[in-house]
């Protein structure tokens, strides 16, 4: 099965800031979406924890498997990740004024 692409933002857009995206691959068998590499290999952390959730009756396979990456890029970014808005480049304004 050929797997489907799934993109989530991580920072929304500012001023000249375009945003930051991440993207996923899924498939669902069996009524489970299964978070996958590009190839269809089941993706996994670095504990080895695969990332998969059975749907329910109308829920969005998008919609899931788009909250499991989330999961998934949080777990392998660590416990020691940036916090976020530290994490980025620090945009000064153009004038700071006259000092006295």
């Amino acid at each position: 099965m050929k797997p489907q692409s799934v993109f989530i933002q991580i920072k929304p857009p500012k001023g000249e800031f375009p945003g930051q995206t991440a993207e996923g691959a899924f498939i669902v068998e069996d009524g489970v979406v299964i978070l996958t590499d590009r190839d269809g290999n089941p993706a996994r952390d670095g504990d080895g924890k695969l990332y998969k959730q059975k749907l329910r009756d109308g829920q969005n396979p998008k919609v899931i498997a788009g909250r499991l990456t989330r999961e998934l890029r949080s777990a392998l970014r660590g416990k020691n990740a940036p916090t976020n808005g530290f994490d980025g480049p620090i945009h000064y304004p153009k004038s700071w004024g006259s000092v006295a």
